[in-house]
């Protein structure tokens, strides 16, 4: 048996949204795939590079209304959209209220925070989120919790990491 997966790329004309969304299209597990962002040309510039599986549609990522509309009948949201303070907590809320599974980059800390918070409308819409699964934040956030996972207990969990920055 076949899994026929609809999935919606917000933020598919970006850097990262320009990268992941065809992986995504060349997935057996992916039937089709919308390519969401504020510049309709841009998304119809990108699903035509994607091929036969893909679509365009201009919405804006911040309007949590018009998101909940855009996300109805959608297997899966991959949120690549920024800026995270201005996008991920509507996009998140309106992947539970139409029951989207959903997965972002978030990296900003107090957004995560109340992203969070959400945890129980998400367990009650049959929901699952990964949240924070940008770059290195999000492989961090793998490692520790797979780390954690080998551990009969943890209390608390740091992580460092350093980037050269060349002036």
């Amino acid at each position: 048996m076949k899994l026929e997966m609809k999935v919606l790329a917000l933020g598919g004309t970006g850097n990262i949204g320009r990268k992941s969304s065809p992986r995504l299209a060349n997935s057996e597990l992916v039937d089709e795939i919308v390519i969401a962002g504020r510049d309709l040309t841009e998304a119809e510039k990108v699903a035509s590079e994607i091929g036969a599986k893909a679509t365009a549609l201009r919405i804006d990522a911040s309007d949590e209304i018009e998101l909940s509309s855009a996300f109805e009948g959608f297997d899966l949201v991959a949120n690549t959209a920024g800026p995270d303070y201005r996008v991920a907590l509507p996009a998140l809320r309106a992947a539970i209220k139409t029951g989207a599974n959903y997965i972002d980059l978030c990296a900003d800390a107090q957004i995560l925070e109340k992203a969070f918070e959400l945890d129980d409308a998400a367990r009650d819409s049959h929901v699952s989120a990964l949240l924070g699964m940008g770059m290195a934040p999000g492989w961090s956030n793998l490692l520790m919790l797979h780390a954690a996972s080998q551990l009969d207990k943890v209390e608390d969990l740091r992580l460092c990491w350093f980037l050269p920055i060349n002036v």
